[in-house]
């Protein structure tokens, strides 16, 4: 998998990782970038921030406005025109394609 940050976690996380990775092939070309506590998904900047925990992931969603599914735990508006939404996604199964639609949308702002 290339990171310790998500090597040393469950399987489940590994699982949810991959799931993630698998559902943003479709889109186009991505880069991984590799930080101290999480992994940048990045097309020209970064569109998701995956912060791997022991039994779960937290996905930060970029966004130009404040996303509004029940998915979203958080918001924060980190500038003037963009957004952080923050999921937390605790199987592989909740990478659907309601998750998938905000992942695309995501980088489809960074494209």
């Amino acid at each position: 998998m290339g990171s310790n940050l998500i090597d040393e976690k469950s399987q489940e996380v590994k699982a949810i990782y991959e799931a993630i990775l698998n559902s943003l092939k479709s889109f186009g070309r991505f880069e991984i970038e590799l930080k101290k506590t999480s992994i940048h998904i990045v097309n020209k900047s970064a569109f998701l921030g995956i912060h791997p925990k022991q039994k779960w992931i937290d996905v930060n969603i970029v966004s130009d406005h404040p996303l509004t599914s029940p998915m979203i735990k958080k918001t924060e508006q980190v500038s003037a025109h963009r957004y952080h939404n923050m999921i937390r996604i605790e199987n592989k199964s909740q990478v659907d394609s309601k998750m998938i639609s905000l992942f695309k949308e995501a980088y489809q702002l960074m494209s």
